[in-house]
């Protein structure tokens, strides 16, 4: 008997496959979402904020991130400590 035509292995590989297509689709979306990049001119251009900042404005995740943790200082507990800390 091939193990291909058990319904165990096919729903596994169903699976896997619809998996794969949700990921890809989710990719491709978000891509087709982002605005363009634009290049900000420096008198003198650092290639590592350069890079930096073509990161940011290419990830939404990043650009989030930062944006959370951009007034640590203000806000309550462990981190906003340690920000406040640093800044004295």
């Amino acid at each position: 008997m091939n193990t291909l035509q058990e319904p165990v292995v096919l729903a596994l590989v169903l699976g896997v496959v619809i998996g794969l297509a949700v990921v890809v689709w989710t990719v491709l979306r978000m891509g087709a979402g982002q605005a363009p990049r634009e290049r900000v001119v420096q008198t003198r251009p650092d290639r590592r904020a350069q890079r930096l900042d073509d990161a940011v404005a290419a990830s939404p995740a990043l650009r989030r991130a930062v944006e959370l943790t951009a007034n640590l200082a203000s806000r309550r507990g462990a981190l906003g400590a340690v920000e406040r800390a640093l800044r004295a």
